[in-house]
């Protein structure tokens, strides 16, 4: 970065970044044992978990990423890649 950092037209001051190492390590850390349903639209950087059953016979399948705008996806523990709805 350089030069200052705005929010609503002002500058941020005094604040602190911190990196995520999204590997699966990190994401079976802690993260499991604090889900809680997401009662409202969020805004802003987070984190939502889905289950997916599937039956006896497995088959094919996709992630239908509509609505979606950037991010990791893991599927069982598993880092499937960053997405981006930009391309």
């Amino acid at each position: 970065l350089i030069g200052d950092i705005y929010l609503n037209k002002s500058p941020l001051r005094n604040f602190k970044i911190h990196s995520l190492d999204m590997k699966t390590k990190f994401i079976q850390r802690d993260l499991p044992n604090i889900w809680k349903p997401a009662v409202f639209k969020h805004q802003g950087p987070a984190f939502f978990l889905g289950i997916l059953r599937i039956g006896n016979d497995p088959r094919d399948t996709f992630i239908k990423m509509e609505g979606w705008t950037k991010g990791v996806i893991f599927v069982n523990g598993k880092n499937l890649g960053r997405y981006w709805n930009i391309g």
